[in-house]
This record gives structure tokens, sequence and C-alpha cells, in this order.
């Protein structure tokens, strides 16, 4: 079951289609609260990971804390197939068709075609200094305050592991100071 398929509104398809493109470097999806930016993101990251075996990718959330009360919550209940597979509330991702391995420690998940998924925080964007990646899906990037830049930065300069080479960016537009 490597091929997952999803019903999106317009919008969300059009976002997910220009990141995926490798046209952009970033794609931004603006939506109000519950307008599905985040499940868009979530899925972008795992269809493409899906498409593209040993490819490289990253869930972003302002922290890990805060990604495992939203974003990652996310990522395992609407992207994830499989039952009782969000390790945040208890389930095992290893529960999926499409996953070999979830490795907490490392915050990686890794699917069956060899494509891993690393759920990141924007508090330890030098984490990845050194890294390469294929795309990453970057939640609420108006919430990361004074490392928003220093996170695009970083994340533009590992965007070098292959097709698409892009952000899918979700966010209601919120900024901070």
């Amino acid at each position: 079951m490597d091929n997952v398929n999803w019903q999106y509104w317009k919008k969300q398809k059009q976002a997910m289609e220009h990141a995926a493109s490798g046209n952009y470097d970033i794609t931004v999806f603006l939506g109000g609260y519950r307008s599905g930016k985040s499940v868009s993101g979530a899925r972008f990251i795992v269809k493409n990971a899906l498409k593209h075996p040993d490819s490289k990718w990253l869930a972003m959330a302002v922290n890990y804390n805060i990604g495992k009360q939203t974003t990652y919550n996310v990522l395992f209940d609407m992207a994830i197939p499989g039952d009782n597979v969000n390790p945040f509330e208890g389930g095992d991702p290893e529960n999926s068709p499409i996953v070999q391995h979830w490795t907490k420690l490392d915050k990686t998940l890794t699917l069956n075609n060899g494509a891993t998924i690393v759920l990141a925080g924007a508090d330890q964007s030098e984490r990845y200094e050194g890294g390469s990646f294929n795309g990453a899906w970057v939640d609420e990037p108006g919430n990361y305050k004074k490392k928003l830049d220093g996170v695009a930065s970083t994340l533009l300069e590992r965007m070098d592991r292959g097709d698409p080479g892009a952000m899918l960016w979700t966010t209601t537009g919120k900024t901070g100071p």
C-alpha cells in the first residue's frame, strides 16, 4: 500500500502542486483556522515521500513539544494510514502499512520505500545544518518569531537532495515581533 489517495479542495490541490513542481523554493498555503492547511502539509510530505524512494523530508513545528500536540498529530492522524498509528496518543506508527520503522529518539519515520520523514522543531534549526533534504512542510511559520529567518535560510540551503527541493509553508498568517 505505497499509493495513498486523498480528496482535496481546489486550493489545497493547487498549493501542493506548486510545492511539488520544483519551480518554487517556498510555496505558502495561507488560510483561516480549520481550512485544511496542516492536513495539506502533512499529506504533501507523505505523498511525495512515497513518490520518491530513499528521499528525506522534514515536518517542522515551532518546537517538538508543541509539534507533538499539533503538527505531528495532524501528520499521524491525517496522513499516515492505519489504525492506532499516532505515537503521541499511545499508538505505534509501525501499525501503518506504509511505515517500516519509527525511531522516537531520532524523531524519524521511515517508510517502506526507504524515504524518511524527520519531525523537526524551528527552535533547533541548526540541528539540520549539514543535512540534505528533498522537501519540507513548515507548519505555522508566523509563530517562529525571531527564528524564521534562520529556519528559512538553513532549510533553503538544505533542499539539495533531489526533487522537488522545495518547502510548503502552511500558515494562518500570524506574525510575531
